[in-house]
């Protein structure tokens, strides 16, 4: 398979599912930043791979295997506690029996973007945060839109990703009353995504219709 297709086909599987393969780990192992590593990882792993493999016919399920092992590998050399280190190694059974009996994979974004907008998350950060993790958009656009630098945006975006993870933020969506005091936070953030998708209607990327379109479909 040539580089070209393989490239478009590794774009597309990013597009459509990068926020759900997010969510999914970060929401078995408590670590955004650490399930953003590995992902990247594994995309990187895609491009190297499937121009002589093949694209694998359940793309998903091949990057979480990949995801998983890098994030089982980063928390060995961590020394993390042998607890998360199961959670991380069930993962890859779970998404094989998910894969075998479901045509589309499970969409947890939602939990993450209540995750973002937890009360333990400085209220400035929430919204890029949930614009960065769970639909795709680079640090320097957000840092655009919200104007700051790129740089203050990145290291606010950490500082945030390490709270989740410090903290313990259950990932889940929440009950009321926690329910009506974050939902305007993911409403805004999901208006922001939208607007981000359409604010250059010279720009015919797909990636803008694909945003707009993701933000719709999690409203």
């Amino acid at each position: 398979m040539s580089e070209s297709v393989t490239h478009a086909a590794i774009e597309t599987v990013a597009q459509d599912s990068y926020g759900r393969l997010i969510a999914y780990l970060a929401a078995r192992s408590g670590d955004v930043a650490g399930a953003e590593d590995a992902l990247g990882d594994a995309f990187i792993a895609a491009l190297r791979r499937w121009p002589a493999e093949g694209v694998p016919e359940k793309p998903e399920a091949w990057l979480l295997h990949v995801a998983r092992n890098r994030m089982i590998d980063a928390a060995r050399r961590k020394q993390v506690q042998q607890k998360s280190e199961t959670f991380l190694q069930q993962i890859t059974e779970e998404a094989a029996s998910v894969a075998a009996t479901q045509e589309y994979f499970p969409d947890e974004r939602l939990k993450l973007l209540f995750v973002c907008a937890h009360p333990a998350i400085d209220p400035s950060a929430q919204t890029p945060l949930m614009l960065q993790t769970v639909l795709g958009v680079d640090a320097a656009r957000i840092a655009s839109a919200f104007l700051v630098s790129p740089a203050a945006m990145s290291q606010q975006l950490v500082r945030a990703k390490n709270k989740i993870r410090d903290a313990a933020i259950p990932f889940r969506v929440p009950e009321p009353p926690e329910l009506e005091e974050r939902v305007s936070f993911v409403l805004d953030a999901i208006y922001a995504a939208y607007t981000t998708g359409w604010e250059s209607l010279m720009e015919t990327a797909s990636t803008h219709h694909a945003l707009a379109s993701e933000a719709i479909a999690l409203g």
